[in-house]
């Protein structure tokens, strides 16, 4: 009896060995349903600090980023000028025979819209005041 009595354990111990082992195979699926997440555009400095220094003689900032939008100032020989970019359009555009990004720019406390074919970009304001001594 005794002897039964531990058969009746052991396969106790092994039914529910089995039976864990099933449920943790059963319960960790390999395919799994993905969710799609779009996320709006974001600001450049969220992503990186950005300067730009003004590469042409003259330079219109804009109120949007669109030639046809109101002129917030023009940059007359203003050539080497460091503008801190604050963000980009989604996408390139064609303006001028020249296809590139619009980008939102601070300068002396006016924030406005200027053509990225205009402006060299670098990675940080030491980088962009350096260029710009040189540029002058």
């Amino acid at each position: 009896m005794i002897k039964s009595l531990q058969n009746m354990g052991s396969k106790k111990y092994m039914l529910l060995g089995a039976f864990g082992i099933l449920l943790a195979l059963t319960g960790c699926s390999k395919e799994e349903a993905l969710t799609n997440i779009e996320l709006p555009p974001t600001s450049l400095l969220s992503m990186r600090e950005k300067w730009g220094v003004i590469a042409s003689s003259h330079l219109r900032m804009r109120d949007k980023p669109d030639p046809q939008s109101e002129v917030v100032t023009t940059f007359w020989n203003r050539r080497g000028v460091v503008l801190e970019v604050l963000s980009q359009s989604p996408e390139k555009v064609f303006l001028e025979g020249y296809e590139n990004y619009w980008y939102q720019v601070s300068y002396d406390g006016l924030i406005g819209w200027v053509f990225g074919a205009y402006v060299e970009l670098y990675g940080s304001r030491e980088q962009a005041l350096r260029a710009a001594r040189e540029t002058r």
